[in-house]
């Protein structure tokens, strides 16, 4: 699917393939193309993993071959760091098959659809960290210590909420099982000794990385009791589309179907033999309640990211269906679990939503035609500022549409994801990066200098629909179609 339908338009991800091909440029080629505009630093800090792999991809695969596979690896990040996860803590393959087939859902979230990846492989990282936890409390080693420690590392590495999760997830493991006497303090703090390191480091170095003259990203939004309330579908319902909604209601049947067998059966069962240890369902009920207490503290918003509190939602649910999947177990007595409602229900939402998002990719494939086309028009190597006239919404598919200047024609836009826009690439930075407005300012009818506009750049390039009085310059069309109009302002 994601071969024949283009992942370009999952929102950020233009941005982060366009940073790929620059950083691509300054690490094998010294700079060749991209050298006067962009620096880059190595620096041990978050974010930089992702780009490290997406950066290597387009070296050895190209742009055309970097672009579908880095979306497939992530999107199937989640299902393989379950499948580890599960199987570390020996769940049965009912439980096991049901939760993969609703991960795929889950996979597809409207995290996925903003293009936030580095954030979907992070939470992966938390789930390959408890799975390592898992085996070292069945059985201590010093190879299964170093691949924690490797977890946390590469976790770090590749975004910060990784740490965080991993601080919540893992803490509120040790202290249930200290609570049911299944563990010591000693080994539990040695299991979070990693952690601990790179909170110190991050805090007391990393933050120093930043620079006076770096601007700031977002503002602070604490979110009201409304929006609080209504967070929890926030990130099942990215399109506000009415599929979208009848995906969501599946899979809130298969939390049903799974509780309902749960309960039915949980007490029948208490005193036979192998039923599920009480630790493999307290455990996870108790993160993902931990994880809602974090959504409720946590604001929407501060200076270097967006869609802060909503992030612990995406752990909330995933542990909130590790603990009913691993209860339903004492429901059933073998591996099979054919015919049962949740894996039934699991099986069509898996189907319904991998094809839902092949469908809206196809559909949106058609503009991008059409834009990239206008782009081909650019020289080489120009200067140019995209204007962005979309509507909006939670999910702005071709908000970083202009980043195609840069994969398609080596130009130069002032956009992209960089340390000195207050973005936490701390590593990635333009050397002076031109006179920017604020990149939705169309939308949200914000000042432009006009002048400073002119001096900086040579084309503009301007979305479809827009109001020609307010582009306030004058220029000769050298492109136009449907879905966008390139206008030379030398």
């Amino acid at each position: 699917m994601f071969v024949y339908c283009s992942p370009l338009l999952l929102q950020d991800f233009p941005n982060h393939l366009a940073r790929a091909v620059v950083m691509s440029d300054l690490l094998f080629d010294h700079g060749r193309q991209f050298g006067q505009a962009f620096t880059y630093h190595f620096l041990f800090v978050p974010y930089v993993l992702a780009d490290w792999l997406l950066a290597g991809m387009v070296r050895v695969l190209g742009l055309t071959g970097a672009t579908p596979l880095f979306p497939v690896l992530v999107f199937l990040s989640l299902p393989a760091a379950l499948y580890i996860y599960l199987r570390a803590q020996q769940a049965s393959a009912a439980a096991t098959v049901t939760v993969l087939l609703i991960s795929l859902y889950l996979s597809t979230d409207t995290f996925f659809l903003l293009g936030l990846l580095s954030f979907r492989l992070a939470v992966a990282w938390v789930l390959l960290a408890m799975a390592v936890a898992e085996l070292l409390s069945r059985r201590w080693s010093g190879m299964r210590y170093v691949a924690l420690v490797a977890v946390v590392i590469l976790g770090y590495l590749t975004h910060l909420t990784a740490l965080a999760f991993m601080v919540i997830a893992l803490g509120t493991r040790s202290l249930i099982r200290m609570a049911l006497r299944i563990s010591g303090l000693g080994r539990e703090c040695l299991l979070l000794l990693p952690i601990g390191c790179l909170v110190i480091w991050h805090f007391a170095i990393a933050v120093d990385y930043r620079q006076s003259t770096d601007q700031t990203a977002e503002t602070y939004i604490r979110g009201t009791p409304l929006t609080k309330a209504a967070g929890p579908v926030w990130e099942f319902l990215g399109y506000r589309s009415y599929w979208q909604l009848m995906l969501l209601v599946t899979f809130g049947l298969c939390l049903v179907a799974l509780a309902w067998r749960s309960a039915r059966s949980w007490t029948q069962r208490q005193g036979r033999e192998g039923r599920v240890p009480q630790a493999a369902v307290l455990v996870p009920w108790a993160i993902a309640l931990a994880f809602l207490c974090v959504y409720v503290v946590l604001p929407s918003s501060y200076s270097e990211a967006s869609f802060v509190d909503v992030r612990a939602l995406a752990p909330f649910w995933l542990f909130l269906l590790v603990g009913l999947a691993r209860m339903s177990e004492c429901s059933v007595p073998g591996p099979s679990c054919r015919g049962s409602p949740a894996f039934v229900l699991a099986g069509v939402l898996a189907a319904l939503g991998i094809g839902y998002l092949g469908k809206q990719l196809r559909e949106k494939d058609a503009w991008l035609d059409q834009y990239r086309s206008v782009v081909a028009k650019v020289p080489q190597g120009s200067r140019v500022l995209p204007v962005y006239t979309g509507k909006g919404g939670v999910v702005r598919s071709s908000l970083h549409a202009g980043s195609y200047v840069v994969m398609d024609r080596l130009g130069l836009i002032p956009y992209l994801f960089s340390g000195d826009r207050g973005d936490p690439m701390k590593y990635f930075r333009y050397v002076n990066r031109p006179y920017a407005p604020d990149e939705g300012w169309y939308v949200s009818d914000l000042p432009v200098s006009w002048t400073e506009v002119a001096a900086n750049y040579s084309f503009l390039l301007v979305m479809r629909p827009f109001e020609p009085a307010r582009i306030r310059l004058q220029g000769r069309t050298v492109a136009a179609n449907e879905a966008a109009i390139l206008l030379d302002i030398r």
